[in-house]
């Protein structure tokens, strides 16, 4: 798997999630790690290979050159959750 620039991944994962209504963003990058902060339980990490989150204490991986599915899953989890019957 070829490994991308942290800052180019986390550019594409913030803009696809601002199409999906998600704005509060905030992120860093260097040359070997980026952070980017969805929510404020939601945090993603990435090497340019991979991104990686915690998610209802679970580890999530997801591969860094598919940031469309990261962010349909991300946005998802920055909705809040519905009304309880």
């Amino acid at each position: 798997m070829n490994r991308l620039e942290p800052a180019n991944v986390l550019r594409a994962l913030a803009d696809l999630l601002q199409q999906r209504g998600v704005t509060r963003l905030y992120g860093s990058a260097g040359q070997q790690l980026g952070v980017l902060s969805v929510t404020d339980s939601v945090t993603v990490w990435t090497d340019g290979r991979l991104l990686w989150w915690q998610q209802d204490g679970e580890n999530v991986t997801w591969p860094a050159a598919d940031p469309d599915g990261a962010a349909t899953r991300l946005a998802a989890l920055s909705r809040p959750p519905g009304p309880t019957p």
